[in-house]
């Protein structure tokens, strides 16, 4: 499948994830500006990733960063499956994922053999996921990545840890301090800094 033309700087960043990738950084980082076309370039991936017959997992924790990547994919002849709140399709080589859904936790409490009261965590979506794809993606896209320090991201990504992993923001440094590194220990490989976007004539 023919992807989109990409502008020079985001086939930049692929190649300098790929590049990443291929050295044993599995967990890397993206930092381009809003408006500079960050779905596209995480879509691309996606796609390259397909095409090598990988299973891909985009992830996103709002309406809009599943609704954007999704009407996005459609557009480059991309048929995704949605997992959010009813919706469960991980049949698709490309699943667009809610983190909330796909990771959400249901406790309940049981009795053990000495009478004694245990609470038992289930992930049922993610569960269910990971019997219906086997080996798993190969690629996991992170939207938003200033978000993976969060239990339910960790969740998630453990459940995969062989899968390479890139992380899109436009905001690598969090209000509360607390670094990605543990997450994305791969660092960021790509920085595309506003003031050059503006210089380049792709923002005003």
């Amino acid at each position: 499948m023919t992807g989109p033309s990409l502008r020079p700087y985001q086939e930049a960043a692929l190649a300098a994830v790929g590049a990443a990738w291929r050295s044993g950084r599995r967990r890397v980082i993206a930092h381009l500006p809003t408006g500079t076309g960050k779905t596209i370039l995480g879509l691309e991936g996606a796609r390259r990733a397909l095409d090598r017959g990988h299973r891909v997992l985009w992830l996103g924790h709002t309406d809009e960063l599943i609704g954007q990547p999704e009407r996005t994919a459609k557009s480059l002849g991309l048929e995704p499956g949605i997992c959010k709140a009813e919706r469960d399709e991980t049949g698709p080589m490309l699943t667009i994922a809610s983190v909330q859904t796909i990771g959400r936790v249901e406790r309940s409490t049981r009795v053990d053999a000495e009478g004694e009261a245990e609470t038992v965590e289930r992930t049922p979506r993610l569960d269910r996921a990971a019997a219906a794809w086997g080996r798993g993606p190969g690629l996991i896209v992170v939207d938003e990545v200033q978000h993976v320090t969060s239990a339910t991201y960790r969740r998630i990504l453990d459940r995969w840890p062989d899968a390479c992993a890139i992380g899109l923001t436009a905001t690598v440094e969090r209000t509360d301090g607390r670094s990605l590194a543990s997450a994305m220990p791969g660092g960021i490989v790509y920085q595309y800094p506003i003031s050059r976007a503006i210089h380049e004539g792709y923002l005003v």
